[in-house]
């Protein structure tokens, strides 16, 4: 029941070569999707994250009651995922939100593209106390220090892996801030 993609950001900038590679890869598999990203800046990671979960939506091709992302440099164990998913698909509950999960402050209107305020790390959410990650990022938001006008800290699933169920998936990119952050980001050239 898992059908993988790989996700391309059609403002690129691939050689000739490359497009021919490409074009090889998909008409021998089936298995790539160009998204209105770009694609060759670091920084424009959440704008082809948030391209591909609208992609996702968009397209009627891909029902489905999970929606998986995970980075170009990740290798996800499948079956210990579909096995996490059966338990919390279990549970009743809906709009779930899974992966490596960190805490991240963010600092809302920043100019830069990455407005993430404050260290990182893969020690989200415990059930135990707070971690001494989350102890200095809340510091960190003090007056007079350098997160100070950030919100948070949230948990947040890292680009690694981010799974979210299909009702959560569309309430975000359905959203007005998840609408007006993409059509902020297709006009960008740098």
């Amino acid at each position: 029941g898992v059908r993988v993609l790989f996700v391309l950001g059609s403002r690129n900038r691939m050689s000739r070569a490359h497009r021919l590679a490409v074009r090889h890869e998909q008409r021998a598999h089936d298995d790539i999707v160009f998204v209105e990203a770009r694609d060759w800046v670091p920084h424009a990671v959440a704008e082809k994250s948030l391209a591909w979960w609208q992609y996702a939506d968009a397209d009627p091709t891909l029902r489905a009651r999970w929606y998986m992302k995970t980075d170009d440099d990740s290798l996800a164990h499948l079956p210990r995922l579909e096995a996490d998913l059966r338990a919390m698909e279990a549970m009743g509950r809906s709009h779930y939100y899974y992966g490596v999960m960190t805490w991240r402050a963010w600092t809302p209107l920043h100019s830069e593209p990455d407005a993430a305020c404050g260290e990182r790390g893969d020690d989200g959410p415990a059930d135990r106390r707070p971690s001494g990650r989350l102890k200095r990022l809340i510091a960190a938001r003090a007056e007079g220090q350098p997160c100070a006008n950030a919100i948070g800290p949230f948990p947040f699933a890292d680009g690694s892996l981010q799974i979210l169920s299909a009702d959560l998936m569309r309430a975000v990119v359905r959203s007005p801030l998840a609408t007006n952050f993409s059509r902020a980001h297709r006009t960008r050239t740098s």
